[in-house]
């Protein structure tokens, strides 16, 4: 096993991009042998195939990993990672002889071809090949935290559990992500598909009531109409929604929108692409916390996404997972 831990595991999503990867995977795997970097890789064949190859692959002894394609695949893999870490701490506890396996073993990078690439707007990553390609010759890499979401499927009627590298939300925001889904699904790509989304659902927007929880204190109850949390600051193709997220503070941020006149949302918009959103809005309500929980108080549930991806439905509660991840960065 100890011979896969230096080699890089690429998992290429060939739908990314609005399916451009499967263009240029090949112009970006001759640049990683070109530069002699040790590879293997997997292509996935349907929405979801990456957490499983993700988890295989660490079971073969892979610990650093290569997202080809967008957030949607830096998701996937982060959540394979973390699902066999989880299931690796579950068999210690049973069998004192199993090996021991720590977040911070593993090594999270990207060759961005997705249409989104918010997460590595924040590790400075360049949407260039060989750039990259040389960042991971010279093992340029940071830490970041990673935070575990324990929520609810209405439509299984499921507990769930998903992982967060970047940015997700509540409300709002992720009726944005799942129109701006919907439509890279019908082949359309671009930024203008957030743009798209983000005027659509504030003209239609829909506000819910529920109590939010940070670090055990009550800091809001009442009705809201988005609810942003963030390791990382970017999401949405480049909007700000916790503006001073810090990847690697042990911290969540969060910024929730009470509910406010139509033309105060319009009024506030410029902020999410400035940074100043909370700077120009006091009435919005931001914090940071180590752990985060957020209880509907009317119906439907609000739907809950993670890096782009709807995930679930509230309540949700949120915690850091142990140690940190280590990612390519830009230093």
């Amino acid at each position: 096993m100890d011979s896969n831990e230096k080699i890089w595991y690429a998992v290429v999503n060939p739908n990314a991009g609005s399916g451009k990867t499967v263009s240029e995977w090949p112009k970006a795997s001759k640049t990683l042998s070109d530069n002699r970097i040790d590879f293997e890789y997997k292509t996935t064949w349907k929405m979801g195939a990456a957490v499983e190859i993700t988890m295989k692959a660490c079971a073969e002894g892979y610990r650093k990993f290569l997202a080809v394609g967008g957030d949607g695949t830096v998701h996937e893999i982060l959540e394979g990672i973390a699902k066999y870490v989880q299931i690796s701490a579950v068999a210690k506890t049973l069998d004192k002889e199993s090996q021991k396996v720590a977040l911070d073993d593993f090594t999270l990078a990207v060759m961005p071809i997705g249409s989104g690439n918010d997460w590595i707007k924040t590790l400075e990553i360049p949407k260039d090949f060989n750039k990259v390609a040389e960042l991971m010759k010279k093992d340029s890499t940071g830490r970041q935290d990673v935070f575990c979401l324990s929520l609810r499927d209405d439509n299984t009627s499921r507990n769930l559990e998903s992982f967060m590298a970047n940015v997700g939300g509540v409300g709002f925001d992720a009726n944005v992500c799942k129109k701006v889904n919907f439509e890279k699904n019908t082949g359309k790509s671009g930024k203008v598909l957030y743009l798209k989304a983000l005027i659509s659902n504030i003209l239609n927007f829909k506000t819910f009531d529920c109590v939010v929880e940070a670090d055990g204190k009550e800091i809001f109850r009442g009705t809201t109409m988005s609810i942003a949390l963030g390791a990382g600051k970017y999401s949405g193709g480049g909007m700000l929604q916790v503006p001073d997220a810090v990847l690697d503070d042990c911290l969540l941020d969060i910024t929730i929108i009470p509910l406010m006149p139509l033309h105060r949302i319009i009024r506030a918009v410029p902020g999410l692409f400035t940074g100043k959103l909370l700077k120009d809005n006091p009435e919005l309500i931001s914090a940071k916390c180590s752990s985060l929980s957020i209880k509907p108080l009317s119906s439907p549930a609000p739907l809950v996404e993670v890096d782009g991806e709807v995930v679930g439905n509230l309540p949700v509660s949120i915690e850091r997972m142990d140690g940190q991840l280590r990612v390519l960065k830009n230093l």
